[in-house]
């Protein structure tokens, strides 16, 4: 997930998040709960925190084993293995987290081993028949809508680890390939999160790179600049770094980056997927997935791919032929653009043509918080001093509704990307009360320093509006259940709240709100000859971008819809020729690094697309307005407090009142 916001000066701490909920998704109109305290627990020692998951483990399994010897009537065995479940969720969810944010590499490695242990173990749970005989054959009549939605949710479940087998030997290899199939992700992650590959720099090797940047980089003893393969800084190197070798020799360090262990785990789990599918019944892994998301199957996942690609492939020649000529202006000897050039010649020509230098738009996305009530709660421990903890307030009671974490800076040994974790669910408790949700933001924007606070460009507003909107989608869940709240719906629909809300970053009356010149003591929000700069910019090198989705989509696709062994390196660099038309890096093993893979959205990654064609179209209903309250009530009403309570399609059909449609998204491609 990218996975929204101005920013909060604390010193010189900036958590820059925007909320326009009050304005946009008028969150005082969504449910409220019951006050409570509970809090996400962050400071831990190796023994406490091993301590926690054992516990938790043997509480859920002797409860889960208690219900199964003395079962109940009807629906309360539904109920009961509702609520087990989701005990044990609040109290790991903390536990794994720590895997991805701690600065400790002996709490990342203890987490590490928790998160593998509750692999295994919710593999053999959702395989027990006892477990699944207990719903199997609830009579439906005796439930009303939400609980006839969580039985089919949870015998789905079940159901789809092997539980209609009747060969036990089948039903038993099933168990063992979810089991290791649970290991070698945890590995995968693990192997990236601690990763620790650099690139040495000399003076002569940065050429065009600001003394800004060189600043933030850091000087080893020897006088020479080192960087992370990865993150905020690799990517500022990458679009002004003026030598191509030196911009090659950063790309493969990223590329490359535990490739020697996890392209050999990546294989190994699709070899086990394809085994898992055909005895499940299924044609091909990406079959399995997508049976009860909006795609439904696999070839509808590849028509859809396939149309998109037929029409984006000539929007892209069109920006790879920009991309050449401008690389022509400084080579005239130059013949081909390559994979180690396209992020620098797309960023220096939207400098040359568009006059937008990110080091002048940053000073501006730094900005002050507004929407709902967010109130800063330094009481609260967290496991890093960068870290803030909120409560999130409804602007007109007061009432408390959740927890929110803002992670935002890189740093040694945390996850590496951007995402918002959902870290407690919200669900409705047996008191009636609503169990408030806790989740956060982690980020790796740049980080402040003495002289000045983060300071953002707008692709990385963008980015975090993204990450937000999952946020909200976590946070405002009214849904009665754990395991039917917040963002757990359908994966193929799941992207679409997060980028519609990308799209109120490209709107004047937005940019004007939410922008200050941090050097200013007086409003001084961005110019608007920089809006209009930043606007007609907005569709520059979109074709390039959107066919580089296009091809890690159709990468995961294929890997998964192969049989037999799986050259991965080779599929992704025979589709990179075919689809971006570029040659790939020589030795380079993206796919190692491809953390979505081995993530969740394994047969998935197509969702991104898929979700973004409902993102577009969802926001035709805010164009007219960007701050219709009335509209923000439906959105919240019909989208964000539902969860998985509905089929999506049902939920999305209810919100734009009619049937979805594809012509907004294929209109902002300009096809």
């Amino acid at each position: 997930m990218k996975t929204i916001c101005p920013c909060l000066t604390l010193g010189h701490k900036v958590v820059v998040f925007m909320v326009l909920a009050s304005s946009l998704l008028s969150v005082s109109s969504c449910a409220t709960g019951a006050s409570s305290t509970e809090n996400l627990r962050s400071t831990w020692t190796v023994a406490e925190l091993e301590g926690q998951c054992n516990l938790a483990i043997k509480d859920m399994e002797d409860a889960l084993n208690h219900l199964a010897a003395q079962p109940l009537e009807g629906k309360a065995n539904l109920m009961a293995l509702e609520d087990i479940t989701t005990q044990f969720s609040e109290k790991v969810s903390p536990v794994v987290f720590m895997n991805s944010v701690h600065q400790d590499a002996n709490i990342r490695k203890a987490s590490s081993a928790c998160e593998e242990k509750i692999g295994q173990v919710m593999a053999e749970i959702f395989t027990r028949r006892d477990l699944y005989n207990l719903i199997k054959d609830i009579d439906q009549k005796t439930l009303n809508a939400g609980e006839q939605r969580l039985l089919f949710e949870t015998k789905r479940a079940f159901e789809n680890n092997g539980l209609k087998l009747q060969d036990p030997k089948k039903y038993q290899r099933v168990r063992d390939i979810l089991k290791q199939m649970a290991a070698y992700q945890v590995q995968f992650a693990a192997n990236l999160v601690n990763d620790q590959s650099k690139v040495v720099l000399s003076e002569a090797d940065l050429a065009g790179v600001s003394a800004d940047l060189k600043a933030a980089l850091t000087k080893e003893a020897d006088g020479k600049y080192s960087v992370a393969a990865h993150g905020p800084l690799y990517i500022q190197l990458m679009q002004n770094v003026e030598k191509a070798e030196v911009r090659k020799r950063l790309l493969s360090a990223n590329q490359n980056r535990a490739a020697d262990k996890n392209v050999a785990l990546l294989e190994k789990t699709i070899k086990l997927r394809q085994e898992m599918a055909a005895l499940l019944g299924f044609k091909s892994w990406a079959d399995y997935r997508t049976n009860g998301r909006m795609a439904q199957n696999a070839a509808n996942v590849e028509k859809f791919l396939q149309d998109l690609r037929q029409k984006l492939q000539k929007r892209n020649q069109q920006d790879l032929a920009k991309l050449l000529a401008y690389k022509k202006t400084l080579d005239p000897q130059a013949k081909t653009v390559e994979s180690w050039d396209t992020t620098y010649l797309a960023y220096q020509l939207k400098k040359r043509d568009y006059q937008i230098d990110d080091e002048e738009i940053r000073p501006y996305f730094y900005g002050h918080l507004f929407g709902v009530d967010f109130k800063l709660r330094p009481d609260i421990k967290v496991w890093h001093p960068d870290v803030l903890a909120f409560e999130v307030l409804d602007k007109d009671t007061g009432n408390l509704r959740a927890y929110f974490f803002a992670d935002l800076f890189p740093r040694d040994g945390k996850y590496d990307h951007f995402a918002a974790f959902p870290l407690l669910s919200g669900f409705k408790e047996k008191d009636g009360s609503y169990h408030k949700p806790v989740a956060a933001v982690v980020a790796n924007f740049n980080a402040p320093t003495p002289e000045k606070p983060s300071l953002l460009n707008q692709d990385e507003l963008e980015t975090l509006f993204h990450e937000f909107g999952h946020i909200m989608h976590q946070i405002l869940t009214k849904a009665p259940y754990a395991s039917l709240s917040g963002t757990s719906v359908e994966q193929d629909f799941v992207e679409s709240v997060s980028q519609m809300m990308e799209h109120w970053v490209w709107q004047p009356e937005v940019l004007e709100r939410i922008s200050q010149d941090w050097r200013q003591k007086e409003a001084s929000p961005l110019p608007q000859v920089l809006i209009d700069r930043l606007l007609a910019a907005k569709d520059f090198n979109q074709g390039s971008f959107y066919t580089r989705q296009l091809w890690l989509a159709i990468m995961d696709l294929t890997y998964h819809t192969q049989k037999g062994a799986v050259d991965t390196t080779k599929i992704s660099n025979d589709l990179y020729r075919q689809i971006i038309t570029l040659q790939p890096l020589a030795n380079g093993h993206f796919q190692g690094t491809f953390g979505h893979l081995m993530g969740g959205y394994d047969a998935g990654y197509y969702g991104y697309l898929w979700s973004k064609v409902y993102a577009d179209d969802m926001f035709t209903r805010f164009a007219p307005d960007v701050f219709s309250a009335k509209v923000g009530r439906e959105f919240c009403k019909n989208i964000l407090e539902q969860g998985n309570m509905q089929d999506n399609g049902v939920l999305l059909r209810n919100f734009l009142q009619r049937e979805p449609s594809p012509n907004a998204f294929l209109k902002n491609l300009g096809l």
